[in-house]
């Protein structure tokens, strides 16, 4: 590549997990420097414009070095091998500790990273093979495509706003399991985080650098959660699209097949088909990248495909580009063809196959293949690893369901499975292999045509025409109650210091920094309704409160209510947290009119909104009000909200 340059200043890391996480490309495991990419990284091209239709892509673009580029990174054996993240960040505060009942010392902890390291280095060449990863690779729309070569091109020679990648996925997306050592963070061990740096690697090579207004970063927003289901991304879904209603992002990742598999054993509704609709219909223009994790019952052809088959019908229906680590897992285990000939395992089940590229088995193991299975995993104080899966692989963090949380060596394939989709998905978008480049004039449209029933699709709710909207980015007016006054606005303080506010940055809110402060929220509902809203997280500032829905015939709540929130019985409500390990984040918490069977993150504000709403809601009523109390008491006192939706 022809680019030239040098480091500059240290990136910086403006949001993280299940929230929103903007994050330079150019960040190493997460830390680093900002990078930026020379001219002749592209030519050919004029300054682009920002129309939306992606229609008339400059032959120019697609000449020459771009698709040379492309094709020269699409090598994935060249591409650098794994470092331990110790030693990439040598002055890092946390490297001198080591978790004591996983490790007898801070030395064995690193020799056996570092080791582990090495053999992962050694074996990677052979299991991410060229075939392997055109195997589990479908390249989706090609209309989305050049979208977002348009958009890339777009970002390397002009001063317009980065790409935008966003993420939705489960525990696994999260990171949880992952730790080349028992004290590296989930956020960089994860798969996300490693596509990060990865991307850095492939197309700043060297960290080599030149102008700054020649680069653009790339923002990542990361919505997974524990146990995130489609259902979850549904109920979520009316508030990133808010978000995203002056651009859209470049790309969007849904990662949600742990989750969603078990969901159908429960619940039949087609969530995931529902929500892919809503995002083609709301992003016509973003590319789509559907994970298909390798949870064992994906991955072995024995087992139930009924889900399978409709995930991949689905899949092609919508044009999305599809990563089937599955797959590629049942290749690896199945298929002589891709067979990789290693010794035997210490810990391999009986007669069972070793597996590479994500563990199947259902246990861990001891050194001498003794099954360790459960909770016994994390009371053992002695070395537990990943059975039959290579390289070997010590269990570092405090979480069980190896199939579902798998070492962190799976996740540095998944993000160079995910690398590689987006640079393949690039180089159709670029007409690079000649017959790719077709005139378009339109976006293609919705299909009318569903896979499930258009009933069973249909019968998944998502607010996407809200009843009624209170946001402080409008509303600034705010009501007092605390001296008995009756006020019928929509927002009310009725105890404490709630204010209006907002700052440089437009992050406009009610607010309070005051322990037993009360702020009241009228909302008009249905009479079957899903309340939502959005609110402040943050590193530092921000705490918990407390949430509860009172009818509008019911006494006010104001300063000598407090304890009430305290009792379930007088007064039902929720505690929310406001804390994350960095930054500071808009979150939107749902209380939905039903909760789905197996959904595990809306139960508690589905059984709040039942006692004090739902159970007793009549036709004749047409608003009701939800009450917010700070209980901070600590060092984060602050509490913000943006905006409260009913459905």
């Amino acid at each position: 590549m022809v680019i030239e340059g040098k480091a500059l200043g240290r990136c910086r890391i403006l949001a993280t997990f299940k929230y929103v996480l903007v994050l330079y490309v150019c960040i190493g495991s997460l830390i680093g420097h900002h990078y930026y990419a020379k001219n002749s990284f592209i030519v050919g091209t004029d300054s682009a414009s920002n129309s939306s239709s992606s229609s008339n892509i400059n032959k120019n673009y697609v000449d020459n070095n771009p698709c040379v580029q492309i094709a020269s990174a699409l090598d994935a054996s060249a591409w650098p091998k794994m470092v331990y993240h110790k030693d990439l960040h040598p002055n890092a505060m946390y490297n001198n500790n080591f978790e004591g009942r996983k490790f007898s010392s801070l030395e064995e902890e690193d020799s056996t990273a570092r080791k582990t390291i090495d053999e992962f280095n050694i074996l990677r060449n052979s299991v991410l093979t060229t075939d392997l990863l055109d195997a589990g690779f479908s390249p989706g729309s090609e209309y989305r495509a050049r979208s977002f070569a348009k958009r890339y091109l777009e970002a390397k020679t002009t001063a317009g706003r980065p790409l935008v990648f966003a993420v939705f996925g489960t525990s696994f997306t999260i990171g949880s399991n992952c730790g080349e050592s028992s004290v590296q963070s989930s956020y960089e061990c994860a798969w996300p985080g490693r596509l990060a740096k990865r991307w850095e690697e492939v197309f700043f090579p060297g960290g080599q650098i030149t102008s700054p207004s020649d680069y653009q970063p790339v923002e990542w927003r990361n919505y997974q959660e524990n146990a995130q289901t489609s259902s979850n991304i549904g109920q979520k879904l009316p508030a990133i699209i808010e978000e995203f209603k002056n651009y859209t992002p470049d790309v969007i990742f849904l990662d949600n097949t742990i989750s969603d598999i078990y969901q159908v054993k429960h619940n039949d509704k087609p969530w995931f088909e529902a929500v892919v609709r809503v995002m083609v219909k709301s992003f016509p223009e973003t590319v789509l990248v559907s994970l298909v994790d390798a949870q064992p019952r994906l991955v072995d052809p024995k087992n139930d495909q009924i889900y399978n088959k409709w995930l991949h019908q689905v899949q092609e229906h919508y044009g999305l580009a599809v990563v089937d680590i599955a797959k590629m897992t049942r290749l690896l285990r199945f298929n002589e063809s891709y067979n990789i000939n290693t010794a035997t395992h210490p810990t391999a089940d009986d007669n069972g196959p070793i597996d590479y590229l994500w563990p199947q088995s259902l246990h861990m193991a001891l050194s001498n293949g003794t099954k360790v299975e459960g909770s016994a995993v994390d009371r053992v104080r002695i070395p537990v690893y990943f059975a039959s899966f290579l390289p070997l692989t010590r269990k570092t963090k405090f979480a069980y369901y190896p199939e579902n949380h798998p070492a962190w060596a799976t996740h540095q394939y998944v993000a160079d499975s995910v690398m590689y989709a987006l640079l393949r998905v690039l180089q159709m978008g670029m007409g690079c292999r000649g017959n790719d480049l077709k005139e378009k004039s339109l976006a293609p449209s919705l299909p009318e045509t569903t896979i499930a029933l258009k009933e069973a699709v249909d019968a998944c709710f998502m607010c996407l025409n809200p009843l009624a909207q209170i946001d402080a980015r409008s509303t600034h007016y705010i009501g007092n109650h605390t001296n008995s006054t009756e006020d019928e606005s929509a927002v009310v303080v009725t105890c404490g210091d709630w204010k209006w506010i907002t700052d440089e940055r437009n992050r406009s809110g009610w607010q309070s920094d005051q322990y037993g402060s009360i702020i009241r929220f009228r909302i008009q509902v249905s009479d079957s309704p899903t309340i939502s809203f959005t609110y402040m997280k943050s590193h530092s500032t921000f705490g918990a409160f407390r949430v509860t829905f009172v009818l509008p015939d019911s006494p006010p709540l104001g300063c000598k209510d407090i304890a009430k929130f305290k009792n379930e019985t007088l007064t039902p409500s929720l505690a929310i947290q406001g804390d994350i390990p960095e930054f500071s984040l808009w979150d939107t918490a749902v209380f939905p009119a039903t909760v789905e069977v197996g959904d595990s993150n809306t139960g508690a504000a589905w059984k709040i909104l039942n006692q004090t709403i739902l159970s007793q809601i009549t036709s004749d009523v047409s608003h009701v009000d939800m009450y917010v109390l700070n209980i901070n008491q600590g060092d984060r006192k602050r509490v913000k909200i943006q905006t409260v939706t009913s459905c």
